[in-house]
Formats: structure tokens, C-alpha cells, sequence
């Protein structure tokens, strides 16, 4: 049967609950109460909504949020009359499969971290973070499942939370950016 001309069809768009896939159906009523707006957990509840139905593309987004009750760092202050720590992102990235073996990615992040209790060992707790980060790949599938990618990476703070010099935990600097060159084997 020889395939008739124009746009394709079809495709598949993927809700993905985390908790859902848990054992016991308590902990998967509550994640659906949790996604329809009840607080979040202190271990959070990671969505993604996949869609693969645009021939070559892969289309993503995800969003988590979460909190704690009492936080640890928070507490530990001993100067805030609310110890309860919050914080959530957003990402979202599209694929591009050029050919079979060549294959490009754009994604980008938010997470906010309104307390500071979770965005990085250089920022003191009790300080609001926002860090945005935009990521370009390049993969390539060599042999079999041999994989080659380059990535490049640009992250941005609202305040000064990366340690460019001496490696150290005194943040310097509001940005940084990465590049990564890797070979991977993929077994499946």
C-alpha cells in the first residue's frame, strides 16, 4: 500500500504521573488530589505531558512543584515566624529529528525557589532564588548504540548563585555556561 501525500495524523499525547505507578492506590488518589490543587508533598510531584504526533518532532513540558513543613535550613535560622519553604518549575523542550541518526533539542527551564532552600549550596537559606536555564543538543547515533552529543548549556540567576572562581561555595557570579561533549552507549 503506497502512503497517500499531506499532513500525518495521529500521534500520542502522554499525561505522566510519577505517583501513579505506585503500588498502592491510597498514594495514587492522593497525587491526582495533589495535581487538582491540594498542597504539594514534601518530596513534590514531577508531571511531564508528552506529545509525538508532529512526524520528526517531539514536543515536552514539565512541571513540578513542592513544599516542607518546618524546613530544616529554615528553622534553623531561628529569624522567620514561617519555616515553610515552597518551590516549583516549569520546563519545556522540542526535538527535531533531522535524519535517523541525527537529532536536535532546544529546552528550557524555570525553578523558583522562593526561600532558598533548594536552588543550591551557594545561596544562604531564606534568600528568593529564580534560575532559568536554556540548553541546546546535538546528537548523533554513530554505530548501533553508540551515541555522540554536544550540548550547550546557559544558565541565569536573579542573584548571584554560581562559584566561577576558585570552585568554592562564595557564589560570584549570576550566570555560567557549560559546555559537554559525550559519547553514550544505549542498550535498548
Amino acid at each position: 500500500m503506497t502512503p497517500r501525500p499531506g499532513p500525518r495524523h495521529g500521534g500520542s499525547v502522554a499525561l505522566l504521573l510519577l505517583r501513579l505507578l505506585a503500588p498502592d492506590a491510597a498514594r495514587a488518589q492522593r497525587s491526582v488530589a495533589d495535581l487538582l490543587g491540594r498542597p504539594a508533598t514534601p518530596d513534590g510531584e514531577p508531571t511531564t505531558i508528552l506529545y509525538t504526533g508532529i512526524d520528526k518532532r517531539t514536543l515536552a513540558a514539565n512541571f513540578d512543584f513542592a513544599g516542607e513543613k518546618n524546613d530544616p535550613a529554615l528553622v534553623a535560622l531561628g529569624t522567620r515566624t514561617d519555616s515553610n519553604a515552597r518551590w516549583g518549575g516549569i520546563a519545556g523542550y522540542v526535538a527535531y529529528d533531522w535524519k535517523k541518526a541525527l537529532r536536535t533539542v532546544l529546552r528550557a527551564e524555570y525553578f523558583s525557589d522562593p526561600q532558598g532552600v533548594r536552588s543550591s549550596e551557594t545561596v544562604a537559606p531564606g534568600h528568593n532564588v529564580d534560575l532559568v536555564s536554556l540548553t541546546a543538543t546535538v546528537e548523533y547515533k554513530i554505530w548501533r548504540g553508540l551515541v555522540g552529543r554536544l550540548e550547550y548549556r546557559h544558565d541565569e540567576a536573579s542573584r548571584r548563585a554560581f562559584s566561577l572562581q576558585n570552585h568554592g561555595l562564595i557564589p560570584t557570579s549570576h550566570a555560567q555556561d557549560t559546555m559537554i561533549a559525550a559519547l553514550y552507549y544505549s542498550f535498548f
